[in-house]
């Protein structure tokens, strides 16, 4: 659409003919230019990675729910009905005509079938399932969130060549796409943590240029795959709040990009609205659930975990934990909002520089944010850290090597930790129930074994290890962004 003086005008049939072509022209370049010949590997190899594992993958506590959620979906209209699914609705609505186009070749209860065989595995070890879902009904849950994926890749290396080389656009791709962190969150474990991204990275992309309506649409679409997008929506209203305008009509025009904002971030949420009670008990009760652990250092005060050794064992012990936990999340609200503080005082300091090159700016400040977030909760798990790694990206020019660092060290705990749940062995039971009892029985025994390994590195030791070095990692970003801020680098720096 076209503004004049603020006013919303309707595009002509010559601006849609315009806005299709040039459309037409990226997508030309990206698959058939010899510039991005190498994009074209990366989208290639990491779409054949994923394909190859998300028919014979699945974790046995989440991914059977996920599935059935969707089910739900279709025959009661709602994705919360048996309590299943956490998250808000937009995975499953993406993946329900799948589902129903299963639903109409299979029987229903052929796409998440019950094995009693895996039974020992889970009275003894408590981390997996006996339901298995079918390869079809894999296929129906993550199809849409690979695809997700693809474009998410395609958006950072556009993004990212606006402001550095083709070659690092080509490495910021790569390195995304090519996570293993990634494709396991997506192709094995099903989450939609790579939708939420995804929309998060459009949402960044609309307000370097300049588009209130449309980063409000994405926006609430973020929110509607995972809900702790939500902490952007103050960034985008002090983006446009003090975005240069002019003189003449300034704040008149201010007030309408907000209003448009505001509009947009309506018309992406309206579709939800029906979910919005289910959603909010899912949240209330994940945030008052007293387990500790995961990606954070009060991993500590898991039960699982080894002690330490005495007298520092004292500082483990469980009645501290409601305190460090508080303490944390208080840090993190004033964290916020020192950086949202910071932020404006940048803006007001450099307040005709506004160009698309500022985009590592406001990618830092996301970060940030988005890692409070995370931080607040008291069990962050693996496919949290998708939504920060992909701001890391952007944010790279501000946060320097620093940065790149940071999201090898989290990319590794956070993987690290989903090899540490039970054994990496036990994300295969579709393809151990398709190869027959044996391989079934083999994964059983590997599982087992795992769980009930109390040698120097066992399961509680490597959960120990990978929380605290991703705890750690997740305070270090928050502190690097909130410090770049505060002595930003040099121009030279953060824009070529």
């Amino acid at each position: 659409m076209r503004r004049a003086f603020g006013e919303l005008v309707a595009p002509t049939e010559a601006d849609l003919r315009f806005a299709l072509g040039a459309l037409r022209v990226r997508f030309r370049e990206l698959w058939k230019s010899p510039r991005t010949r190498r994009l074209r590997w990366i989208v290639l190899i990491g779409l054949a990675a994923r394909l190859i594992l998300a028919p014979i993958t699945s974790w046995g506590i989440d991914t059977p729910d996920f599935i059935l959620s969707g089910l739900d979906l279709i025959y009661t209209g709602s994705p919360y009905s048996s309590t299943l699914y956490f998250n808000p609705p937009l995975g499953p609505l993406l993946s329900a005509p799948l589902y129903a186009l299963a639903s109409a070749f299979f029987p229903t209860s052929s796409l998440v079938p019950t094995f009693d065989s895996i039974t020992p595995a889970v009275v003894a070890t408590g981390l997996t399932s006996n339901l298995v879902p079918s390869p079809t009904a894999l296929l129906a849950l993550k199809l849409p969130l690979i695809l997700a994926d693809v474009a998410s890749t395609l958006v950072i290396f556009q993004l990212v060549s606006r402001f550095r080389s083709a070659r690092e656009a080509d490495l910021a791709s790569a390195i995304w796409f090519l996570n293993p962190l990634l494709i396991w969150a997506t192709a094995v474990h099903g989450e939609v943590d790579g939708l939420a991204t995804l929309f998060m990275l459009l949402f960044l992309a609309a307000l370097v240029y300049d588009w209130p309506l449309a980063s409000g649409v994405v926006l609430a679409l973020a929110i509607s795959a995972k809900a702790y997008p939500a902490v952007l929506i103050p960034l985008g209203l002090l983006v446009f709040l003090m975005r240069p305008r002019g003189t003449i009509g300034a704040w008149r025009s201010r007030l309408v990009t907000i209003g448009q904002y505001a509009l947009g971030l309506g018309l992406g949420v309206v579709p939800f609205l029906l979910y919005l009670g289910p959603i909010s008990q899912s949240l209330a009760g994940g945030s008052a659930s007293g387990v500790y652990g995961g990606l954070s250092v009060l991993v500590v005060y898991n039960g699982a975990v080894p002690r330490f050794f005495p007298p520092f064992d004292v500082l483990q012990l469980r009645q501290y934990a409601p305190g460090v936990l508080m303490a944390l999340r208080l840090l993190v609200v004033v964290g916020i909002v020192g950086v949202l503080a910071l932020f404006v005082r940048a803006r007001w300091s450099n307040w005709r520089s506004w160009t698309p090159l500022s985009l590592p700016l406001v990618a830092t400040v996301a970060l940030s944010l988005v890692v409070g977030v995370v931080l607040f909760d008291s069990t962050p798990q693996s496919e949290n850290m998708v939504g920060p790694l992909a701001l890391v990206l952007l944010a790279t020019p501000w946060l320097g090597r620093a940065g790149l660092v940071l999201y090898g060290l989290l990319s590794a705990a956070a993987f690290g930790l989903y090899m540490a749940l039970l054994t990496p062995l036990a994300y295969f039971y579709p393809l151990a129930v398709m190869m027959g009892p044996g391989a079934v029985n083999y994964v059983n025994a590997v599982a087992i074994g795992f769980d009930t390994y109390q040698g120097p590195f066992n399961r509680g030791t490597l959960w120990l290890l990978v929380g605290c070095l991703g705890g750690s990692c997740l305070i270090a970003m928050s502190a690097i962004s909130a410090w770049r801020l505060v002595r930003p680098p040099s121009v030279e720096a953060a824009t070529t």
